[in-house]
């Protein structure tokens, strides 16, 4: 996954939703809304009486839900996470803090994919200042991971390396393999930019082995199109690049792979067209 937002090949792990009690999970556009029958939970929202039920459904409902219609559940997560922070139970209050953070992190996400970049900044550290009082290292790490995401944008490649390197801590610390392969993946991207591309083929190579490890199959076919990358844009390596874009290939026949799949094919198409002029180049220098 790259980790700028809404740019071909990949998308940005940057909304985070809290599940079950609030555990971490990530939102990519109601990537997976299939799996969740919404009118169902619109259905039941109002009939619930129990608080952290509550809190799971707007939680689940601004984790499907399209732009335009996911803020309205993440205020009311919000506001409800807000009104039970100093719940009696003490779980209670932890799940509601847990959910705050994601209430006001998924904000950040708004703020930030609308070039509000500042106020997106202060919104992210909000969140993170939130899961460090509950001890959330998931959500610390995620947060940590989504300042890197911003700051790269920004331009401050150097601090967004410190973040990355703060979330892949965390991560490598509780064991996240998935969160451990996503760090990977983007200090090899900040890495490929500093024009280091050895050490981006390094954690690109990582990345991939992660997630072939836990069979995450659009995430390899994502750090399979990132070295091909580095290969044809940096080290003139065509053939490499295409042999690595067609291994690609195998692991994007899903749905959410469809996007992979089209930028593989084109950059295989591309690596011949220029594969082709310098084979011409050559034919007509030595002429």
């Amino acid at each position: 996954m790259k980790i700028v937002l809404d740019k071909p090949l990949f998308k940005l792990v940057l909304k985070i939703v809290c599940s079950t009690l609030c555990l971490l999970s990530i939102k990519i556009e109601a990537q997976n809304s299939e799996n969740v029958n919404v009118d169902s939970l619109l259905n039941i929202l109002p009939h619930l009486n129990d608080d952290t039920n509550k809190l799971n459904t707007l939680d689940i409902l601004a984790y499907v839900l399209p732009n335009g219609k996911w803020e309205k559940y993440n205020a009311d997560l919000e506001e409800l996470s807000e009104s039970l922070l100093s719940h009696p139970d003490e779980e209670v209050r932890i799940a509601a803090k847990k959910c705050l953070a994601t209430a006001i992190n998924n904000w950040g996400f708004s703020k930030d994919i609308n070039g509000k970049q500042e106020e997106a900044i202060q919104l992210y550290l909000k969140s993170l200042q939130l899961r460090r009082e509950i001890n959330h290292q998931e959500g610390i790490a995620q947060s940590l991971n989504n300042l890197g995401a911003l700051y790269q944008t920004m331009g401050n490649i150097n601090l967004a390396i410190s973040y990355f390197e703060q979330s892949l801590k965390i991560r490598e610390t509780i064991g996240e393999q998935k969160g451990i392969a996503e760090s990977y993946n983007n200090l090899g991207f900040l890495y490929d930019n500093l024009g280091n591309y050895i050490k981006a083929l390094n954690f690109h190579q990582k990345s991939y082995a992660l997630r072939a490890k836990i069979n995450d199959a659009l995430g390899m076919s994502g750090s399979l199109i990132n070295i091909g990358n580095i290969y044809s844009n940096n080290l003139n390596d065509y053939q490499k690049a295409i042999d690595y874009w067609r291994k690609s290939l195998k692991y994007s026949n899903s749905d959410n792979g469809k996007s992979n799949k089209a930028h593989a094919l084109n950059n295989i198409g591309v690596a011949y067209r220029k594969m082709a002029e310098m084979q011409k180049k050559k034919i007509w220098y030595n002429y």
